[in-house]
């Protein structure tokens, strides 16, 4: 995950949900046990079930997300298996700041 951040320096975030959504895999500068889950969440709820109905990327509205203490857009993208049921989500945070931005 780290790896992806440092190829896309746009991205402050990355993670692997699980479609109910608990982030189970995430970029070090997150911990997968402090986080809110996704779908639990009033200001990601949305964007998260969007993302498992659609077959393509979901832009997610913008908001402050405490772990990173830091204004972000949400992208999330479900992962299918063969019969196309999503069986996991991948989600990535822009930052609104030029703190994390180079």
């Amino acid at each position: 995950m780290d790896e992806i951040l440092s190829d896309n320096p746009v991205f402050i975030a990355y993670g692997l949900a699980t479609t109910s959504g608990d982030l189970v895999i995430t970029s070090s500068n997150l911990n997968p046990k402090t986080l809110p889950n996704i779908l639990h969440n009033p200001q990601s709820e949305e964007s998260f079930r969007k993302a498992l109905l659609r077959d393509n990327l979901t832009l997610g509205r913008t908001y402050y997300y405490e772990p990173l203490e830091d204004w972000i857009i949400p992208l999330r993208y479900a992962v299918r298996n063969k019969e196309g049921v999503p069986v996991a989500v991948v989600t990535t945070a822009i930052s609104l700041t030029s703190k994390h931005n180079p």
